[in-house]
């Protein structure tokens, strides 16, 4: 899983490898600093020569009983994460050498029922403007302090936080490297192994001493124990949280209210401290991922992420595949106007996502 947020999510974020090592060391200037927005133009320019060029390959897809050809351009394991979740099966093909990423129109013309292209940020516009659809691989979530948790919580959240009530959670503040120590090992890194096992990401130590240095670890107590925690870093007047975990990864501490602790805690804790906003970091970008619904519910929504990796799709018109048939499960896709949804959800396809005071049913 990625180094943000490190919690009960699906695994976001890059493998390791130079591009993976360069965005960590981008989290905390681009997330935590008044010049946020030239650290990721500075970003953006290292990554542009990787993402000018890259290798096409062919797949056959399956779904719905029929057989799709996929084109695509860029690493391998960026598309394949995508289609895999769309498809009920996909084998490779062939691979045909190198081919420019930068020309929408050229690329229209690949032989494929779907085109998907890994682009670089700065060329997506070009893409969108000649009627490509843009895929980040991971969105960030934020909210207004003052509608988190909303005022009419639903059913779902109705029962998390009596949970909360109920046990007596309660919330202390450390900073010493011992507390950091323990932040990591009891609770972060067992919390992401849990979860995904050896496909987990974890934070490495250059990126927690920069934590350290600027942000406090708030810890959630039950029964005198610290049973989980996160690292709120100010920005402004937005407070991000880049990692959180639970004791050990204990599956009886979340069904207890652990992860419910950490949400509700932390939002009184940066109010208390003048805060207007909170960002919780990173998600994928499937709208049923669980974490979609659960951050919705405390009033949170999704916005583009700077660093997210972007991929291009095309459907090809004349094939007779629709595109129901291709977009099942719903996916959020960057827009001019912002985030909307692409595929089947409880909202019309294609409706914009944006911010509203109260939570969404589940």
């Amino acid at each position: 899983m990625s180094a943000d947020t490190i919690e009960a999510t699906a695994p976001v974020g890059r493998a390791r490898g130079v591009l993976g090592a360069v965005d960590e060391r981008f989290l905390v200037p681009v997330f935590a600093s008044p010049r946020g927005e030239l650290w990721s133009w500075a970003h953006a320019a290292l990554e542009l020569p990787f993402l000018l060029w890259g290798r096409e390959r062919s797949w056959i897809a399956k779904t719905g009983g029929r057989t799709l050809e996929v084109v695509t351009v860029g690493r391998a394991s960026r598309p394949r994460a995508l289609l895999e979740r769309w498809f009920d099966g996909l084998t490779f093909a062939a691979e045909r050498g190198l081919r420019r990423a930068w020309s929408p129109d050229q690329l229209a013309r690949l032989p494929g029922d779907l085109i998907v292209v890994s682009v670089h940020r700065w060329l997506a516009p070009r893409f969108r403007a000649a009627g490509w659809m843009i895929v980040p691989e991971v969105v960030r979530w934020e909210g207004a302090l003052r509608w988190v948790p909303p005022a009419v919580p639903n059913n779902s959240l109705g029962n998390d936080l009596r949970k909360l009530r109920r046990n007596g959670f309660t919330s202390e503040t450390a900073s010493a490297p011992a507390d950091w120590r323990e932040f990591e090992t009891r609770m972060v890194v067992p919390m992401a192994r849990a979860r995904y096992g050896s496909r987990a990401l974890l934070p490495s130590s250059r990126l927690l001493r920069e934590l350290a240095a600027r942000g406090t670890l708030v810890f959630v107590r039950l029964a005198g124990e610290r049973v989980a925690g996160l690292a709120a870093v100010p920005r402004g007047r937005t407070l991000w949280i880049p990692l959180a975990g639970i004791r050990d990864g204990d599956p009886d501490l979340l069904h207890r209210g652990a992860s419910a602790a950490l949400y509700a805690l932390s939002f009184e804790w940066a109010r208390e401290r003048g805060f207007e906003r909170v960002d919780w970091g990173r998600s994928t970008s499937f709208a049923n991922d669980g974490l979609h619904r659960y951050r919705r519910n405390w009033g949170l929504h999704p916005v583009p992420d700077p660093l997210a990796p972007l991929l291009a799709l095309r459907l090809d018109a004349a094939s007779p595949v629709q595109p129901s048939a291709v977009f099942r499960e719903p996916v959020l896709i960057e827009t001019d106007e912002g985030l909307r949804t692409l595929g089947p959800v409880g909202s019309r396809a294609g409706s914009p996502l944006g911010e509203a005071p109260s939570a969404e049913a589940p």
